[in-house]
């Protein structure tokens, strides 16, 4: 109803439907495609499981009215979820949202609502399988985006999924890419909703990386990588002196922050922009300071990707900057513009490309070596010789007010890279868009430097 009256009619664009492998997601997703179908809407649809990330990036590139993902992502086996996507392949946010709500409050009961089961029994004209091309052409642009990578192919990889989709796509990105030496978790290959080895299959919960720390040690591993169920987050596990450590999120969104950074063309390059690196107020600020050595521009969001990538695409729409990153500290990743949602399936791609290029120079990820390290890494991994840049508790709180709605008391902050272009102000409530800070310390090995567990996940009004 919300897109038919939006657009006046039925829209000439489809709409993208997927689904992760819990138990009631096909019939989530069978229910949505009819009820999409009955109401003469155009829908193209996955016939398997897939990864939430490609979801996001089919959106974009079928130029699709919206995407709709049935997924509960890490959450226990009985839950299960609907996540929406407007136009522009981001999450929506207001006032979409709430003229999707109204539009529910005005529908009758379930068993009045047409739906019909023939798109999912049998192609029709206006809907059907997603385009074969989807997932070439998103191998192809991430391809594109790490054109600089420097591949070990001996570096030794071990890969879980979670009992989740991720293993079927990153398989062949890992041997697209030339790392030969992966091996996945067995026991956690292959999807199966009830994950029966995890009770709660996020990797950040403690005893979640238990059976491929156990490989990884066996195996002699250089690197772990794990992701979530429906594969659109990324943990990560390092050898370091005293045995193995999980990054938290935001030591990986730095580390890939100086990474990205390190390979970005040079603005008279072919992308020719300003690189934009884009966080949340609960995530490490250490990343400003990335940004701004590295002639970035950095900004922060309130928390969740729909504001990250929202505020990314005005930003880009002005024209002078490129999203290059963003991230949040609950293990949240997007490398560039390929898919404008966390993406766990590029990020692992991306960490292994940085674990290789650290094991050619005869570092690794925790202890890098000499003058050749990059003193990100030393600041945020490893002991803290740096000096500490720091800002005033007015201030960081000024900004912290500023982000969440508030107008700010005096002028406005500057983000990293020393720009103070600012979005246009009708947008900055929506995208939250507050200027960049700096960090009173560096994460230890293993800490949370962002928020509590239970501020990750609050929801934000």
């Amino acid at each position: 109803d919300y897109l038919l009256a939006r657009h006046g009619g039925v829209p000439a664009a489809p709409v993208v439907v997927g689904r992760d492998a819990r138990p009631s997601s096909s019939e989530f997703m069978r229910d949505t495609v009819g009820v999409l179908s009955a109401a003469g809407l155009r829908v193209r649809f996955w016939e398997e499981e897939v990864p939430t990330p490609l979801v996001a990036y089919a959106v974009r590139v079928q130029g699709a009215c919206a995407g709709v993902m049935i997924t509960a992502s890490h959450n226990p086996p009985r839950d299960n979820g609907y996540k929406v996507y407007d136009a522009n392949g981001a999450q929506i946010i207001p006032p979409v949202d709430a003229a999707i709500a109204a539009a529910i409050d005005r529908v009758g009961t379930a068993a009045a609502v047409p739906i019909t089961d023939a798109p999912l029994r049998k192609a029709r004209e206006g809907a059907g399988p997603v385009s074969p091309e989807v997932w070439p052409g998103y191998r192809k642009e991430l391809a594109r985006l790490r054109s600089r990578a420097m591949v070990d192919p001996g570096l030794r990889i071990v890969y879980t999924p979670m009992h989740g989709v991720g293993w079927r796509y990153m398989r062949e990105l890992l041997a697209e890419a030339g790392y030969r030496d992966v091996h996945p978790v067995e026991e956690q290959a292959e999807p199966d909703g009830r994950f029966p080895t995890l009770p709660f299959p996020n990797p950040e919960e403690p005893g979640a990386l238990d059976l491929a720390l156990a490989m990884a040690r066996r195996v002699g591993a250089d690197l772990v990588l794990a992701n979530d169920p429906d594969a659109d987050r990324l943990g990560v596990a390092v050898p370091g002196a005293k045995g193995w450590a999980s990054l938290t999120g935001n030591q990986v969104g730095v580390l890939l922050t100086d990474h990205i950074l390190s390979h970005w063309p040079a603005p008279e390059g072919p992308l020719g922009r300003q690189p934009l690196i884009i966080s949340t107020i609960v995530s490490s600020p250490m990343a400003g300071l990335v940004a701004a050595a590295r002639g970035a521009r950095f900004e922060t969001t309130l928390t969740g990707f729909k504001w990250i990538m929202n505020a990314a695409l005005d930003i880009e729409a002005a024209g002078k900057s490129a999203l290059a990153f963003g991230f949040e500290e609950a293990l949240g990743h997007a490398v560039g513009g390929l898919a404008y949602d966390k993406d766990g399936l590029s990020a692992a791609l991306f960490m292994a490309d940085l674990a290789s290029e650290c094991r050619k120079r005869g570092e690794t990820v925790l202890a890098p070596a000499g003058s050749t390290a990059s003193p990100v890494r030393v600041v945020g991994l490893g002991p803290a010789q740096h000096q500490e840049a720091r800002i005033s508790r007015s201030e960081r709180d000024h900004r912290r007010h500023e982000a969440v709605g508030g107008r700010p008391a005096g002028p406005p902050g500057r983000s990293g890279g020393g720009r103070d272009d600012r979005l246009p102000e009708g947008r900055r409530t929506e995208a939250s868009v507050a200027r960049g800070s700096v960090p009173d310390r560096a994460p230890a090995p293993g800490s949370n430097s962002g928020a509590r567990p239970a501020e990750r996940h609050r929801a934000q009004a």
